[in-house]
Order: C-alpha cells, then structure tokens, then sequence
C-alpha cells in the first residue's frame, strides 16, 4: 500500500509541485485548497503525511484548524511557513520554510518522518521499507 500525502494548498502552482514530487517518489498524493476540509478528508483518507501550506491561509483560518484538528489524527503534519509562524508549530511533526520553496527537501523531510514511524516494525518487514526509502531518495 503507498504512502498517502494530503497537501492542503490554495497556491496553485505550489500545490501542483508538491504533489508531482510526492507521486515521482511513490506516493498517493492528492491535493486540496480548502483547509478547512482537513479533518473530514484525513478522517476518510487516513493519510501517513497531511502538508499545510499556511501561506496560503489567513491567520484566522490557521487559528481555527488549530483548535479543530481531530485528537485521533494520526498523520505527521509537516508545515510549509514562514519561521515566525507560530499557530500551529506545536502541532507539526516537521517545520520546512516557504523561502526558498524546496520541494524535494520537503519530500525528504516527509519520507524521514514516515521512516522513523515504520523502524518500529518487526525485522521481516524493514528491509522492504529500507529499499522503498532508498528507492524514494535515489540512493540506489
């Protein structure tokens, strides 16, 4: 089963970007531009990574996702922002800047944290993972 990435982006063509590197690399990724569907749409698609891209978003909108994520959310949340940023820091599993936009640095960072979630699995099942990983980050 791939990995499942959910980029929430009202940037067009930064969403689009960010989802062509995600499938490049192996993943089911779909993209929305509402980010007020992030619960229901991680509830249904029960991704392994949500990416947030907050500067597409008014503060507000931010303030409010925050206080409504769902506690049984499950997914790694990586935040595209700006360092000062701070809404839903606490939150992120991952923080990437938006300056420079660094797609396959956000990938890389995706796959690290998707790693370090499967290292728990039993020895039978990592050198498969190891392989995916190395497949997704070209170090055949």
């Amino acid at each position: 089963m791939p990995t499942t990435v959910i980029i929430f982006s009202s940037d067009e063509i930064r969403g689009n970007v960010l989802t062509k590197i995600f499938r490049k690399g192996g993943c089911e990724s779909l993209l929305y531009k509402a980010i007020a569907d992030v619960n229901a749409v991680a509830g249904q698609l029960n991704p392994d990574v949500i990416v947030l891209d907050t500067s597409s978003f008014f503060p507000t909108e931010l303030e409010s996702l925050a206080g409504k994520l769902s506690p049984d959310l499950r997914a790694h949340i990586v935040l595209l922002s700006e360092p000062d940023d701070s809404v839903l820091s606490t939150l992120a599993s991952a923080h990437c800047p938006l300056n420079p936009f660094d797609p396959e640095g956000i990938f890389a960072e995706a796959i690290k944290l998707i790693g370090s979630e499967k290292k728990k699995e039993p020895l039978g099942q990592s050198k498969s993972l190891i392989d995916t990983l190395k497949r997704c980050l070209r170090l055949d």
